[in-house]
């Protein structure tokens, strides 16, 4: 009889563009559910995003 191994699929962590720090968010994560999502640049670390756009943006949403 042949041993069946299941294998487990891994959830990954999405990481931020500039930094490489992981974000809250999985690789699966659609993007309108994401906070400091960047079109054309993809996700940001709370950090980078305010260092990038600045804490005063009061728009701190980017949803696709």
């Amino acid at each position: 009889m042949k041993t069946v191994l299941n294998e487990v699929e891994e959830i990954k962590m999405d990481k931020c563009v500039l930094c490489d720090d992981e974000t809250p968010y999985t690789e699966n994560t659609h993007i309108k559910y994401r906070n400091y999502y960047v079109e054309g640049a993809g996700q940001l670390c709370s950090e980078c995003f305010h260092k990038v756009y600045g804490s005063s943006n009061k728009n701190e949403l980017l949803l696709g």
